[in-house]
């Protein structure tokens, strides 16, 4: 786990430094080569799992269900507040 914090630091202060264009291009090829790299190694896990693959409807099913409360439960929390923040402009929030 170390190891794995480490990198982020490293990847977080590499990023931060001052770079050229080129260079933040160069770097967002990288990270999303090895996202893609990471989904797909990901996939072939999953994949070889004979439990996982046996019981995918059911987790299928909880997938959907844990998705749809969160987006119920995110919309339910936020409509006491939408009155309110409609009122709000950005201007007057900066000056805050």
């Amino acid at each position: 786990m170390a190891t794995v914090i480490a990198a982020l630091a490293a990847g977080i202060v590499f990023g931060l430094l001052p770079g050229t264009g080129r260079l933040k291009r160069l770097m967002k090829m990288l990270g999303m080569m090895g996202l893609f790299t990471l989904l797909m190694t990901m996939g072939i896990e999953i994949g070889g799992d004979e439990q996982v693959m046996s019981s995918i409807g059911r987790l299928g099913l909880t997938a959907l269900l844990l998705a749809l409360f969160a987006v119920v439960g995110s919309v339910l929390c936020v409509l006491p507040i939408a009155p309110l923040l409609r009122h709000t402009r950005l201007d007057e929030v900066a000056e805050d």
